[in-house]
């Protein structure tokens, strides 16, 4: 787990006691800004689609593969060892 400090808030704007103006002071409790967590969120988003996409086209590949053998071996007692149904995906 990756810690991200640049969104924990310390500090927050306070108004002076002579009125009017705001400071920049810290503040007793933690707080969290969740959107500076988005552009983050984003790019893992992006990343595990991308390891998503390459396992599908390997899972792809190896069904190919598959199908080759099932084919060189049909009529054979080991045919049948290797006859099997995945459930159909969907591509988007």
């Amino acid at each position: 787990m990756q810690v991200v400090p640049e969104v924990v808030m310390t500090h927050d704007w306070k108004e002076t006691p002579d009125g009017g103006e705001l400071e920049w002071t810290a503040t007793d409790k933690l707080g969290v800004n969740y959107s500076e967590l988005i552009p983050l969120l984003t790019k893992a988003i992006q990343e595990q689609q991308a390891l998503i996409t390459q396992q599908q086209e390997t899972i792809n590949m190896l069904l190919r593969r598959i199908e080759l053998v099932e084919a060189r071996t049909a009529g054979t007692a080991g045919a049948s060892a290797l006859s099997y149904q995945l459930p159909a995906t969907s591509k988007k």
